[in-house]
């Protein structure tokens, strides 16, 4: 039996990754029904539930942390991580912007790059799946990214942004793999739960056009982007007839997208308040795209609120707050649903001919079945090619 560990941004609450976390565990288990799998989790509990699977907390496996470990009070789940690393054949890194830094510090960015060196002092095959690469501010960084990703047994990015970002470092070009993202490969949750959760949370479904909206809480000090939300809902529920759905995705105690959608929706006018609906309940990731499937339209702010839309094939429109963004459509060959943030901000949305009247709302289409097939075909060579690195047994 094969055995995979994988690593990222898990366990933190935010639908995005654990979105990549199923399409990770998804795939590897279609292509290795017979393979165990654990992740790396902020919160393995939480984990757990959600994914059905073994979970560990993040740990160290130098003599300081060993002996805190061993001997703490936690040492049972230190030793579950442990022996989940060790045993494992394959250590999975991804999907997800895992490797950048900032102008002020590249520490953070330091703690995949030993991860890696880890696992192959130990003779671990490592798989970078679905990451982006970038933006990179110090030359250490750069450095770093090639004397380590030479080491690597699989390097694929999900943008080619990155990809060039990874030649600029000196990594080989012929390592890297262009591929979509791993969510494009997220199936959702069935139509009976997802009906279950829009009635517990009250959300309309008959009758008029429901937008849905995916906001981001880091971009909330911008200048405008509030009050261009707050236009935006305005002008949907008064001349489009339309009800809103205001979908968090990130939930912690550090970037809480509730908290944004609070803000939005205290500046409303009691009108369009009593047809704005916020998601307050915690939900899985195949479950939040099962809930953006039933609406009518997206503005998808979170990047992975417009993949799940368009996976779903619902019209959706990106704001584009983050290079990030429009690499992965422009991979997906749809920078036709791309906002600059600058346009969002501004107001210049709001009078583009899309959303003039209800007519030309009309016309907006979600993209062709062909299209989303070839990105979800695309996207899921990932899964093969892990198998090809994969040691057998």
């Amino acid at each position: 039996m094969t055995r995979f560990s994988i690593f990222g941004y898990y366990g933190q609450g935010n639908a995005g990754d654990e979105a990549i976390l199923a399409a990770l565990i998804d795939g590897i288990k279609t292509e290795l029904p017979k393979a165990h799998i654990s992740v790396c989790s902020a919160n393995p509990e939480d984990t757990k539930i959600e994914h059905r699977i073994n979970a560990f907390p993040y740990f160290g496996i130098d003599l300081k942390s060993i002996i805190k470990g061993v001997l703490g009070k936690n040492r049972k789940s230190y030793l579950n991580a442990i022996i989940s690393f060790f045993r494992s054949d394959v250590i999975v890194i991804g999907g997800g912007g895992l490797f950048f830094d900032n102008p002020e510090t590249n520490r953070w960015f330091f703690g995949y790059i030993r991860l890696i060196h880890r696992a192959k002092r130990f003779g671990k095959k490592v798989a970078l799946v679905g990451i982006s690469v970038g933006p990179l501010h110090h030359k250490s960084s750069e450095e770093a990214i090639k004397q380590t990703f030479a080491l690597v047994d699989l390097i694929s990015v999900r943008d080619n942004t990155s990809r060039d970002t990874l030649i600029r470092c000196g990594v080989a070009p012929d390592k890297i793999h262009v591929i979509p993202d791993l969510v494009f490969t997220l199936n959702s949750a069935s139509d009976e739960r997802i009906a279950e959760i829009l009635a517990h949370e009250s959300f309309p479904t008959q009758g008029s056009r429901n937008i849905a909206l995916t906001p981001c809480c880091y971009n909330i000090k911008q200048s405008g982007w509030i009050e261009q939300y707050v236009a935006f809902c305005e002008r949907a529920t008064t001349e489009l007839d339309c009800n809103l759905w205001l979908i968090p995705m990130q939930r912690n105690n550090n970037h809480d997208d509730l908290s944004a959608i609070e803000s939005i929706y205290s500046k409303l006018s009691p009108d369009t308040k009593s047809r704005t609906h916020k998601l307050f309940g915690r939900y899985s990731a195949k479950e939040i795209q099962g809930i953006i499937s039933k609406a009518d339209f997206v503005l998808a702010e979170r990047l992975h609120g417009s993949i799940m839309a368009i996976n779903t094939n619902t019209p959706v429109m990106s704001i584009a707050y983050m290079p990030k963004v429009n690499g992965v459509l422009e991979l997906a060959k749809l920078t036709d649903r791309l906002i600059p943030m600058n346009n969002f901000i501004d107001g210049n949305f709001l009078i583009a001919s899309q959303f003039q009247s209800k007519e030309n709302f009309n016309c907006f289409i979600a993209g062709t079945e062909d299209q989303l097939s070839e990105t979800k075909n695309h996207a899921t060579s990932n899964f093969s090619m892990v198998v090809k690195i994969t040691p057998q047994r």
